[in-house]
């Protein structure tokens, strides 16, 4: 638990410090007038940093900016050897996080807007496969047609509230490459965890839907936990226990490999969702004298996430659905991995298509908005979802937190102050 604290918030610090630089010099002046986000000024912002050099004024902040994304997404060294990051074994280094901090700054000053709250939207939303409740909600939530989305983008609601952020080629190629290899440890486990078909046992979308089996990666899902509750023992005086999954060998060994990329990952999640990262932080730390143990088990100490669990998905077709487990504002943090694929991640509620190529991340409420990955053409895919149990922060007394707001990133643009300033108002 030390170790996921101390490193997860190292990265944090390095990486809010990027960001921090690049919102200021994307403009000379701030995106807000008397506390309004003025849209001109922000559209200035984003151009400043991303538009071709041949158009940039002469500012050389601006020009550095610039120089930096464009070493970062298309002069990325590819030649390293198979599982290599370009260091000792998983090591991140400076340069993916400068490539993080770049595209995090692009998303924050490239917004997307719904006419409607979220959490009014949540109120009306009910979770499982493919609700059938749309004509309902478009009655009420008006929605235009989003369609392809290809860059890093925020989806933000009409109190600037934060409900998607995507992160297109947030992993270097190398970064996608060490987890592919690593990730093929767990294929004997994914395949055995496609469950025998019967007559008697009717099969859920979740288990089935698998295609190619016979790749790299196998077909398969895992779900592995330090502290869950049993299905049926989910009250609060029940007892926390650990995934089976979680305490075989191959699932460590994997864990271990996996331990930096996942305190990375944690840091991009603090910087973008500071309150989630605090609240998964400390759940993931009061768990530890409230979980059952068995024998052999693995300690909770050496689990390297904030969130209560993931799963790994390979090579499964993923239904339209809303996840049950979380709360509103938490949210799902998706990556994308594998070789070659050109899958599509849908939000029907959003009527959004992202592309979900290899190296993406994609921070959505789950709960709230209906998801989907269906059949792509070539390659092989697997997902590594991340997700927090509302029961179980429940059971540890943390609170849920609030969703992340647009005004307490945007107020960095062209500004002198690192100090966050909140609930700033959007027009």
């Amino acid at each position: 638990m030390v170790l996921l604290s101390t490193e997860s918030e190292r990265f944090l610090a390095s990486l809010r410090s990027k960001i921090a630089n690049i919102m200021k010099e994307a403009s000379a002046v701030s995106v807000f007038k008397d506390s309004v986000l003025q849209p001109v000024r922000l559209q200035k912002a984003r151009c400043a940093c991303f538009i071709p050099l041949s158009w940039q004024s002469a500012n050389g902040c601006r020009m550095r900016v610039r120089v930096r994304l464009n070493a970062c997404l298309t002069a990325w060294p590819n030649e390293q050897g198979e599982g290599e990051t370009g260091n000792s074994p998983g090591a991140v280094t400076e340069d993916e996080i400068t490539r993080a901090a770049l595209t995090i700054a692009f998303a924050m000053l490239n917004p997307d807007y719904v006419a409607w709250d979220v959490e009014r939207y949540a109120d009306m939303t009910k979770n499982g496969v493919e609700s059938k409740q749309h004509e309902k909600l478009r009655k009420y939530f008006s929605t235009s047609p989003r369609g392809k989305i290809s860059e890093p983008t925020t989806i933000v609601d009409n109190h600037g509230k934060i409900l998607v952020w995507y992160l297109p080629n947030i992993l270097s190629p190398e970064r996608v490459n060490f987890i592919n290899v690593a990730t093929k440890g767990l294929r004997g486990l994914l395949l055995r965890s496609i469950p025998v078909l019967s007559e008697n046992k009717k099969q859920t979308w979740r288990s089935g839907n698998f295609l190619e089996r016979d790749g790299e990666f196998g077909a398969g899902r895992l779900t592995i936990s330090p502290a869950y509750f049993m299905l049926g023992h989910e009250r609060l005086q029940d007892p926390l226990v650990t995934s089976a999954s979680y305490s075989a060998k191959e699932v460590q060994d994997w864990l271990g490999v996996m331990s930096s990329t996942e305190f990375f990952w944690n840091a991009v999640t603090g910087a973008i969702a500071p309150d989630l990262f605090d609240a998964g932080l400390t759940a993931i730390s009061e768990v530890q004298g409230k979980t059952r143990a068995f024998t052999n088990s693995v300690p909770v100490s050496q689990w390297p996430s904030i969130f209560s669990a993931l799963e790994v998905i390979a090579n499964r077709v993923t239904l339209p659905h809303r996840d049950a487990g979380g709360a509103p504002s938490h949210y799902d943090m998706l990556v994308s991995l594998g070789i070659g694929h050109d899958a599509i991640f849908s939000i029907k509620d959003l009527e959004a298509d992202l592309d979900y190529f290899p190296g993406t991340m994609c921070f959505i409420c789950g709960k709230v908005l209906e998801h989907s990955v269906g059949p792509w053409k070539k390659g092989e895919r697997f997902v590594l979802a991340h997700f927090i149990k509302d029961k179980v922060h429940d059971r540890v007394c943390v609170d849920r937190p609030p969703f992340p707001v647009q005004g307490d990133f945007l107020h960095l643009v062209g500004s002198k102050d690192d100090r966050p300033k909140k609930r700033l108002r959007t027009k």
